[in-house]
């Protein structure tokens, strides 16, 4: 079901990367400079035009020094005229009466300055200007006499971190309404501050020291460390008195560059989509950018924050997860806090069990899901969701018969060496490529390949041959035994049948658009909600009778295996995986196939023709999985003793890719 996006509630805009000072933490490394690329006076307005069509969110005008721009007033009047709430970040230098008096003609509502010392000496070393702490102490008082609303943002680091009380106190001595303390992210200038980082220990000892000072004169909120929210509920805090502190980067906030660039922040250099290449539509980026998408899914997030309780709310800073991991979606590198329960229990694995091997394709499938284990509709959804959040449920949706679907697929086999993880790093970004592994053989990089027919599967085959440089082998069923992934992760539940057939009976089926707009939806995860199956139906524009009553027609056709919870077993702890090659005789092949294929620690079992791959031996393809990977070597070659039949073991090395064949 396609997920309705939230427009944004803030937007910080780069106007230019014009300043006059060179603050040592800046992230965009601003020159006195204009940048002549940055966005024209009519780009800008058209910008403005777009972001009102579909949403009211308050525009923060920023830099650089917004000031140092000429049109700055035109911008912010047009903005505020088109009703958008303006405000403005200055550094102080450029505020005057007549600069004040401008603001409050466009429409300006607050004004923030930066204050990062709690006298001259402190601040002007770091923001490198002599001169400046004087200019933001005149800037804030002439705001307060002029009755504009302001605030003061200091960046927390080493370098003033014994001085924020003292800084705080200026603060409401100024009349600022709010405190932002935004805590230092080593991007920018700010790359060569390692030393002035905080520890991850002084971060949260910063924010639980935060969280104590409200009072009514001044409202604090924080930037930057998005696990203030999480402290804030340990401490059994008012969570309305600390609105701020959660990461909204790419879900309620975005960051427009001087070009023109959209980002999930600032301090993220990674583009989410060119509004110069896009026609100034800032609304089509916001909506449809992959990586907003990516930022928005936080179960996708890594580390700690992939299996953390407090994920939704908090986050994790995505940019500072990228200046020290170089991934942006690794787990936040400055959090202390050790997720409460980041394993299932026993009663997420009787659920796990059963959901894997199949969830009733009824009304309500999780209520019947939980009535097979003793838990209510809500515990089952709930449970779920978590197990999806920790990475140990891969998706819940339909298993579809790829051959029903009119598609083909094959076993591709390459010695690549040396070139193991460039040629990888080009397979995996092939649509019709769903697995793709290093074994320990000399025979190492293996994948499989789906397409929508023969001739497509060999166009796709040949354009990986030439892309990667590589002699690629095509090891197509002859024969399938088995092809089901469940585990039997606790006795307290079932462990499922096996599916025996050949692969030359699947007959495929009639198709129709609608169809496919259904199978869409359902190759993917289907809402853990009461009424998924609903839920879908009102994305199509469907009766829930018609689209269950498809469904349940697909089961009975075999077009859909089953609706099931696809675990990732390497977080279950199974994390022993061989591909396992039996050389049996051709009159035992059935036989044998049949016999590897009824055993749980077998997922897939196929008869596949591999004599042209030198160095493989054997045509029973068997996936095993276990949790030690020496005692799954005995069990692999106890199994070859009582087949009468030579093995080759072929370890998994590393995993490149895992995911489900995407149809239509």
């Amino acid at each position: 079901m396609n997920k309705v996006v939230q427009p944004p509630r803030l937007i910080a805009w780069e106007l230019t990367r014009a300043c006059p000072l060179a603050c040592r933490h800046c992230r965009a490394s601003a020159v006195a400079a204009k940048d002549a690329a940055e966005l024209s006076t009519a780009q800008c307005l058209k910008l403005i035009d777009n972001i009102v069509s579909f949403a009211k969110p308050t525009l923060i005008l920023t830099g650089g020094e917004p000031l140092l721009r000429n049109d700055w007033f035109v911008i912010a009047s047009y903005a505020t005229s088109a009703g958008l709430p303006v405000a403005l970040a200055t550094c102080g230098l450029p505020v005057n009466d007549q600069s004040i008096e401008k603001m409050k003609q466009a429409g300006v509502r607050c004004v923030s300055i930066s204050i990062d010392g709690a006298a001259a000496e402190s601040h002007d070393a770091f923001r490198q200007k002599s001169g400046a702490f004087e200019a933001c102490i005149l800037a804030a008082r002439r705001l307060r006499s002029a009755g504009m609303d302001f605030q003061v943002n200091t960046t927390v680091s080493r370098h003033n971190i014994s001085e924020l009380n003292e800084i705080l106190k200026l603060a409401k001595s100024l009349g600022a309404s709010v405190f932002n303390p935004f805590l230092l992210v080593p991007t920018g200038r700010a790359q060569s501050l390692a030393n002035l980082e905080l520890s991850a220990d002084q971060y949260e000892q910063t924010l639980v020291w935060l969280a104590g000072q409200q009072d009514a004169r001044i409202q604090i909120r924080v930037t930057c460390a998005p696990h203030y929210q999480r402290i804030i509920r340990q401490l059994g805090l008012s969570a309305g008195a600390h609105a701020k502190g959660g990461c909204l980067g790419g879900k309620s906030f975005a960051f427009i560059s001087h070009v023109g660039e959209v980002q999930i922040c600032g301090f993220l250099d990674v583009s989410c989509g060119d509004l110069r290449t896009n026609d100034m539509n800032f609304a089509a980026i916001w909506r449809n950018s992959p990586v907003l998408q990516r930022i928005r899914d936080v179960s996708s997030y890594g580390g700690k924050c992939g299996c953390c309780e407090y994920v939704s709310l908090c986050g994790g800073c995505r940019a500072r997860a990228n200046a020290v991991y170089g991934d942006w979606l690794a787990q936040e590198p400055f959090c202390t806090y050790q997720p409460g329960k980041a394993s299932p229990d026993e009663n997420d694995l009787v659920l796990m069990n059963a959901a894997q091997v199949a969830i009733p394709p009824v009304s309500r499938p999780f209520e019947a899901l939980g009535g097979m284990v003793g838990m209510d509709e809500q515990q089952t959804i709930d449970r779920l969701k978590r197990l999806m959040k920790l990475g140990m449920i891969r998706r819940v949706g339909a298993v579809f018969d790829a051959r029903k679907l009119g598609f083909v697929s094959t076993l591709v086999a390459a010695r690549a060496g040396d070139k193991l993880a460039e040629a990888a790093d080009l397979i995996i970004k092939h649509k019709g490529v769903t697995h793709c592994y290093q074994r320990m053989h000399e025979v190492d990089l293996w994948f499989t390949l789906s397409a929508a027919g023969d001739v497509l599967l060999q166009e796709a085959l040949d354009d990986l041959s030439r892309q990667t440089g590589l002699v690629l082998h095509s090891l197509p069923a002859v024969e399938m035994y088995k092809s089901r992934v469940v585990f039997q992760l606790t006795d307290r539940a079932p462990h499922g049948g096996e599916v025996a057939r050949q692969a030359a009976d699947d007959a495929g089926v009639a198709i129709t658009e609608g169809d496919k707009r259904l199978i869409h939806l359902l190759q993917g995860s289907i809402p853990l909600t009461p009424l998924p199956f609903d839920d879908l139906a009102r994305d199509l524009a469907l009766p829930a009778q018609t689209l269950l009553a498809k469904v349940q027609e697909w089961l009975n056709l075999g077009v859909i295996k089953r609706i099931a919870a696809l675990p990732a077993h390497n977080k279950l702890g199974i994390n022993a995986n061989a591909m396992a090659v039996f050389d049996v005789k051709p009159e035992n092949q059935a036989g044998a196939g049949k016999t590897l294929a009824a055993l749980p620690e077998v997922t897939h079992c196929y008869l596949r023709d591999a004599s042209a791959v030198e160095g493989i031996n054997g045509g029973i393809f068997a996936m095993f999985h276990g949790r030690d990977e020496q005692a799954l070597r005995a069990k692999i070659q106890q199994q070859a003793e009582l087949l009468d039949a030579s093995c080759q073991i072929l370890f998994t090395g590393r995993e490149f890719k895992k995911t489900s064949m995407e149809f239509f």
